[in-house]
């Protein structure tokens, strides 16, 4: 039996890909929100870092986060929303509105 592709796994079997390669397919068990676009909560401190609170595998971002994000957040491929690197997120689509679609890049399993 074949389980869920994502990481964290959410126990359902079926999954629609957008395209070949999608690494965070949407599971279409009725109510689980597993590989669906959520969003992230971050946090800035006075001395200029940015933390994160909490952030899904799979986020909507609008198009102005990114026009105004720093030049260290974002290089027109690769989203970083913490200054230290560890949430970096890689764009899987454009979604409607202005908005796009950006998938947590995972690390190699080699490192």
């Amino acid at each position: 039996m074949i389980g869920c592709p994502n990481d964290p796994p959410c126990g359902h079997n079926f999954h629609d890909i957008y395209e070949m390669g999608d690494p965070y397919p949407t599971c279409c068990h009725g109510g689980c929100k597993c590989g669906h676009p959520g969003d992230a909560t971050l946090q800035r401190h006075e001395d200029g870092t940015v933390t994160v609170l909490r952030a899904d595998p799979v986020i909507v971002v609008d198009r102005e986060v990114l026009t105004s994000a720093p030049e260290w957040a974002y290089d027109g491929d690769v989203l970083q929303l913490d200054t230290a690197g560890e949430y970096r997120y890689e764009l899987l689509r454009r979604a409607e509105d202005d908005r796009y679609i950006f998938g947590r890049i995972r690390e190699e399993a080699s490192r």
